[in-house]
């Protein structure tokens, strides 16, 4: 799934998103990339709760969990990554993640 902004000058990407079952844990994480200067609406609830700090690879990870659902956003190279896993009560699971797009990238 992704977002567009349609415009006549050009189709412009504000979002990609991506959604993944894991078997293993019976949990579905979704994976959302903004460029650092857009703001969706979608994600002002996880900017506003995501109050936890930790620092991997020298960036500024903010991460909460609650009841239902392990969120995180961070940015690097002008992009804003969003995570969000339902069920998701394990923040190492959740900070993982974050290593492994950091190192793929």
């Amino acid at each position: 799934m992704h977002y567009q902004l349609l415009s006549k000058l050009d189709n412009e990407v504000l979002c990609l998103e991506e959604q993944v079952f894991l078997l293993q844990s019976d949990e579905v994480v979704r994976f959302s990339i903004t460029k650092s200067n857009v703001y969706l609406i979608e994600f002002a609830t996880t900017i506003t709760n995501s109050n936890r700090e930790y620092i991997i690879e020298n960036h500024t990870v903010n991460w909460d969990i609650n009841d239902s659902l392990a969120t995180c956003v961070f940015e690097d190279n002008g992009y804003r990554y969003f995570i969000q896993i339902e069920q998701g009560q394990d923040e190492n699971g959740l900070f993982e993640l974050v290593v492994e797009l950091l190192e793929t990238k």
